[in-house]
């Protein structure tokens, strides 16, 4: 009928939320989490039971960024159900993380003893490159001997000098005396120590060659592949259809970014002389990889920095690998943000 209203899309299950989080899709999990939010918003008096169920749930999946995803968004909820001065239970640590909302996930970390969070923020650290800032920048107060755990990961890297007059740590100088001599202690041993020769990265077989930036003023000018290349690298970003490059700054904005967030960085790749990848790089760290000339994915991307395989098949993770090890230090190097 003609004017009829779409009707709403009914919630999803548990089951299904849990597996939009496992998603490396932005647009997938994000849409699955901003869900959730606005569910829990909508029923207060269910929030609980249905925080309890999907933090059970989540406990058995074995993939990480959807335990994590789904912590972030149920621990406030479980939390603020506490009697004052409770601790969470700790058979919910294993979806603690170092990210969510900065203020409500602070109320979750403040309600863990001071041993387990410790341990938990050393696990984090281990598991995932950008959980030491993170801590380091918002939480390190709540568990300060994991100060400890970061300078001797910096030591082992030869790079203790530097870290230990980072930013995000001596912030905490003034506010806490134990963090304070945890970095008197280590500035000491870095005037000292020679740093260590750093290990031999593993050489891939991959040669990155002739970046170049496309903004998106060039889209009218590229070839059919290419501008097949540039939605596909545009919609693995946002989720979701991308029709131009004029909709992939609109859907930017309406994501309270702007035009400049849309600036791409495109890489040829060779393997012994011969065109194999083209890599779509947007937003610094966050690449999208191209069988050569063509518009088909490759089983590989990057996201937040790292090469990850799309699928569970060796071959995808041994090529994911070779990404890792052949890739430059940044593959950012255009809008003199590299």
């Amino acid at each position: 009928m003609a004017g009829a209203k779409k009707k709403a899309r009914p919630p999803r299950s548990d089951d299904a939320l849990l597996r939009a989080f496992a998603s490396s899709d932005y647009g997938v999990y994000s849409g699955a989490e901003q869900e959730l939010e606005a569910w829990f918003s909508a029923h207060p008096d269910e929030a609980l039971v249905r925080a309890k169920r999907i933090a059970k749930l989540a406990l058995t999946k074995a993939h990480a960024a959807a335990r994590q995803r789904a912590g972030y968004l149920v621990l406030p909820v479980l939390a603020a159900s506490l009697p004052p001065k409770s601790a969470l239970p700790a058979v919910w640590d294993p979806l603690v993380s170092a990210f969510g909302e900065v203020e409500s996930h602070r109320a979750v970390l403040s309600t863990i003893p001071e041993p387990r969070l410790t341990a938990i923020f050393d696990r984090e650290i281990r598991a995932n490159q950008n959980a030491e800032s993170r801590i380091a920048e918002h939480f390190l107060d709540l568990a300060p001997e994991v100060t400890t755990t970061i300078l001797e990961r910096a030591a082992a890297r030869g790079e203790l000098k530097r870290v230990a007059s980072w930013g995000y740590l001596t912030q905490w100088r003034r506010k806490s005396p134990r963090i304070a001599a945890i970095l008197k202690q280590y500035e000491a041993r870095a005037k000292k120590e020679a740093p260590p020769a750093p290990p031999r990265k593993a050489k891939g077989t991959l040669t990155f060659r002739e970046p170049r930036a496309v903004a998106p003023s060039h889209y009218a000018g590229l070839g059919a592949v290419e501008k097949a290349q540039y939605r596909g690298a545009a919609e693995a970003y946002l989720g979701g259809k991308v029709r131009d490059a004029k909709h992939f700054v609109a859907r930017l904005e309406a994501e309270d970014m702007t035009e400049g967030d849309a600036l791409m960085c495109r890489w040829t790749v060779t393997q012994g002389g011969e065109h194999r990848y083209d890599v779509w790089v947007v937003w610094v760290d966050n690449a999208t990889i191209f069988e050569a000339g063509t518009a088909k994915r490759a089983p590989v991307h990057q996201i937040q920095g790292t090469f990850q395989a799309l699928d569970r098949k060796a071959a995808s993770a041994k090529l994911a690998e070779d990404f890792e090890n052949s890739a430059p230090r940044s593959v950012w190097v255009v809008g003199g943000r590299s």
